[in-house]
């Protein structure tokens, strides 16, 4: 699956000083929003976005800076839809919200300084034994609505980083490949070690838990 870039980064300095020049988007999820923000910024979470698009609820007479908690998987997704409906001049936080946020820029909501717990997730994307190659893995927290996506490489690996609010053991996770839909079910297991996560793969649309072997394939990968 390609994808072509047209748009632009902007670094949270650039954006704090001429914060007022530009529609500022947080494309996470409504649950995050509330938590905290960046303030003055809009919610339109990424997997609903293109209603936002349809009936106008995101200005568009300034350019449009959108933003996830970084790396920019969401963020890159909402400027590809937002191309899609004809929109110009986009631009993608660099930082994302927690380098916003650890700046000590403004910011709103209704537990201001929360840090979220980091969930590690890896494994292989496979189907009749060959790798998914290149391929979108959507990961959406029932509960709260909080999601986020990894990318398989040619060997159909994948490895995400979750930073989610109030997620603990036993929470169930929808997981789907390249679209946001709720089609496969993971229970996440309790922690082992230093890195709370699990080895999941996804074979023959099934998903396989492996959370015992988290840290050796990290190891493998060379993120250990």
């Amino acid at each position: 699956m390609l994808f072509i870039i047209s748009y632009s980064f902007i670094s949270v300095d650039e954006l704090y000083k001429r914060f007022k020049d530009f529609t500022v988007v947080d494309v996470r999820s409504s649950y995050e929003y509330r938590i905290e923000h960046i303030k003055g910024a809009l919610s339109a979470p990424v997997n609903v976005i293109e209603t936002y698009f349809k009936r106008n609820i995101i200005p568009t007479d300034k350019p449009i800076v959108f933003y996830c908690a970084c790396p920019h998987h969401l963020s890159e997704i909402a400027a590809s839809k937002a191309e899609a409906y004809g929109l110009r001049d986009i631009y993608i936080l660099n930082e994302g919200f927690f380098g916003w946020r650890d700046k000590g820029y403004p910011t709103d909501g209704i537990r201001k300084g929360e840090k979220p717990k980091r969930f590690t997730i890896v494994g292989y994307v496979k189907k009749e034994g060959k790798p998914v190659k290149f391929s979108r893995i959507w990961f959406i927290h029932k509960r709260t609505g909080q999601m986020e996506i990894a990318y398989t490489t040619a060997e159909g690996f994948y490895k995400s980083d979750w930073n989610f609010f109030n997620i603990k053991p036993g929470d169930t996770v929808f997981v789907s490949v390249d679209t946001p839909d709720n089609s496969l079910i993971l229970v996440l297991p309790k922690k082992r070690g230093k890195v709370w996560g699990s080895r999941v793969d996804i074979l023959d649309g099934r998903l396989v838990n492996l959370p015992r072997l988290l840290n050796k394939t990290l190891k493998e990968k060379g993120f250990m």
